[in-house]
């Protein structure tokens, strides 16, 4: 049982927190936290060293600054991401 740090919120099978290194990108689909389980969601864009973050099944006033720390990602994704020319 894997929790994100500081909460009591447990991470999904193959997911894991999006780490600094890493070039997240607008579009990107990620999972967030949304009243305290982990949702689809997707990055709108970089505000400083936050993502403002879009919850998929909800309205864009919802969406909402967080840090990395607070946003997972698949392996999937990270794969696209780190070769996106494949």
């Amino acid at each position: 049982l894997n929790v994100l740090s500081n909460t009591t919120s447990v991470i999904p099978d193959g997911y894991e927190v999006a780490t600094d290194a890493l070039k997240i990108v607008p579009g990107t689909p990620v999972r967030a936290i949304w009243q305290g389980k982990f949702v689809d969601s997707t990055v709108v864009s970089i505000s400083g060293v936050k993502l403002v973050i879009h919850f998929d099944s909800q309205d864009s006033a919802f969406d909402k600054n967080l840090n990395r720390s607070e946003v997972l990602i698949s392996p999937e994704t990270i794969k696209k991401l780190s070769n996106p020319d494949a």
